[in-house]
């Protein structure tokens, strides 16, 4: 199973669902960089930042002692990351928030918890995630609480946030303007999900649902509005684009598991997908550019082979700065 789809518990039946590829790309900007993480075979991770445009990725983790890895969440017009990165053993035993900006980065956690995990990054470096006190106990039956906040100017400006007073409330994706940040809260705990548009400024929610879908999550959101997630309806999971009051449905042709975990301004999205079966179950994550006439067309990301330098790197999980060659496969 992928580094996010594991995260997302993919959420949904993402337990029946294998995911060859290592890499999973999850934000995305308006220039087409992509940000996300590689699993290696050690099982730690490493951040990745995907440019599109020069097909190159480049693998970096913040600096800690004793970390396990990172991934990165989120990135802006600017180029600004954001993630999290924890430390050896298990999750229980912590993690913090981090923003990359060129070489340098910032870190943070929300005060009182052990674990803050940061998602999406806006252009003026608002960023938002989820934090919680998690130990092994909770983490095994998927309990432990976990509430929303937002760091803007150096600071934790809220936290605690809780959609519907759920105890297990994630943000997963903020607009590049700041204002609107989008996620989800578990009605039943990592199996029924309730998904949520809120606004910033005045702390108000609005429900995001999918007709019919007996779980919906929202990864994504630009700045018209516009939102992207996932839903499960009748044991299939499916991506999603809401725009203008109407749900489209959106999967990648051929397979039974799509996500759509983040949109850029131009209506570009970045997501990922699985087939219990057939030519697609080693295909890796994509990207979708609308056409125009409201359809989109599917390019996958293959896995990057790694010149010999970093090919040592990589296989011993450590996947810390490099470039590498990324061919891109249209269908």
């Amino acid at each position: 199973m992928s580094l996010r789809i594991a995260w997302a518990a993919l959420v949904l039946s993402a337990a029946n669902y294998a995911v060859a590829s290592p890499f999973q790309y999850i934000g995305i900007n308006d220039s087409g960089i992509l940000a996300g993480g590689y699993t290696a075979p050690n099982g730690s991770t490493s951040s990745v930042v995907y440019n599109t445009a020069t097909q190159t990725a480049t693998f970096f983790n913040p600096p800690g002692t004793g970390l396990l890895g990172s991934l990165a969440n989120g990135i802006n017009d600017s180029g600004q990351i954001s993630g999290d990165a924890y430390f050896s053993g298990s999750r229980a035993d912590g993690s913090f928030a981090y923003i990359k900006t060129g070489s340098s980065y910032t870190t943070f956690t929300v005060p009182g918890v052990n674990t803050t995990f940061a998602a999406g990054i806006s252009g003026n470096g608002v960023v938002v995630g989820d934090a919680g006190q998690r130990d092994a106990a909770c983490l095994a039956t998927a309990t432990c609480a976990k509430y929303g906040y937002v760091y803007s100017g150096g600071s934790i400006i809220a936290s605690g946030i809780s959609y519907q007073n759920l105890s297990r409330t994630s943000f997963a994706g903020i607009n590049n303007l700041g204002t609107m940040a989008v996620g989800w809260s578990d009605v039943v705990a990592n199996q029924v999900f309730a998904a949520f548009e809120y606004n910033i400024a005045t702390a108000a929610f609005t429900s995001i649902a999918v007709p019919g879908a007996s779980s919906t999550l929202a990864f994504g959101i630009k700045d018209s509005g516009a939102v992207v997630g996932v839903y499960e309806m009748g044991g299939q999971t499916f991506g999603f684009l809401y725009q203008n009051g109407v749900y489209q449905t959106l999967t990648y042709p051929g397979s039974n598991f799509t996500v759509l975990y983040g949109i850029s301004n131009n209506g570009t999205m970045v997501g990922g997908y699985s087939c219990l079966s057939g030519p697609c179950s080693t295909d890796p994550p994509f990207i979708a550019t609308p056409t125009g006439d409201g359809n989109f067309r599917f390019a996958t990301v293959s896995d990057p082979v790694p010149e010999p330098s970093t090919a040592l790197l990589l296989l011993s999980g450590l996947g810390l700065a490099g470039a590498l060659k990324l061919k891109r496969r249209v269908r």
